[in-house]
């Protein structure tokens, strides 16, 4: 892209962001992290994404429950030292 279409895209950015909100936002995660792992998705991933983050809970829904992948609890059989080890690899 040409220097004066990102210059262009980036005035546009700027007048479409709520700086306040984006404030809030970083207090709460590393936003510096998140748009990296954001640049990272394909289109159809964002697309899926935006869509669960546009859809509002109907009265009743419950929150899903956390998705566990450990079905056999092996991190019960761990050593402290070993679970700090894998706990730092899934990091």
């Amino acid at each position: 892209m040409a220097f004066f279409g990102k210059v262009r895209n980036t005035i546009t950015l700027l007048k479409n962001i709520d700086l306040d909100q984006l404030a809030k936002i970083n207090q709460q995660i590393d936003l510096s992290e998140a748009m990296k792992t954001l640049g990272n998705l394909d289109e159809h991933q964002l697309k899926g994404l935006m869509k669960m983050l546009k859809t509002k809970r109907r009265k009743g829904q419950h929150d899903l429950p956390p998705i566990d992948g450990d079905f056999y609890n092996l991190d019960l059989k761990l050593t402290e030292e070993q679970r700090e080890l894998q706990l730092k690899v899934r990091n």
